[in-house]
């Protein structure tokens, strides 16, 4: 049998559980709704909690994020960093907890860009 026939479904199945997700926003590697690394302006819809798992060669990071009313959003982060090392070191000093808060200044509208600012 060609194997074109076998990885075709998998395919088809990716892209229809894809299709499914909601396209209003995206948890970031550190938690909050953003691109990757990189933070937007956007929020969840208000009341959304949600946990990310992000594993990467530097750090390991777990997300607890909350978006707490429609313009405040508020994320607590464990980071664990050289995860991969060997059990023999040390690893209590590679590790990390860290908090983030975003705020938005002006909300979107069809002649202004949504504007927000945040600390990590």
């Amino acid at each position: 049998m060609p194997t074109f026939l076998l990885i075709f479904p998998k395919r088809v199945l990716a892209f229809a559980v894809m299709s499914f997700y909601s396209l209003q926003s995206y948890s970031s590697d550190f938690g909050g709704v953003g691109l990757i690394k990189t933070p937007f302006a956007r929020f969840s819809p208000d009341g959304t909690l949600s946990a990310t798992l992000s594993f990467d060669e530097v750090a390991d990071i777990y997300n607890v994020s909350y978006q707490a009313t429609p313009w405040l959003e508020g994320t607590f982060r464990y980071s664990v960093f050289d995860p991969r090392k060997e059990r023999s070191e040390a690893r209590d000093r590679n590790r990390d907890r860290s908090y983030e808060v975003k705020l938005r200044l002006l909300q979107e509208s069809p002649r202004v860009p949504q504007v927000a600012v945040g600390i990590r």
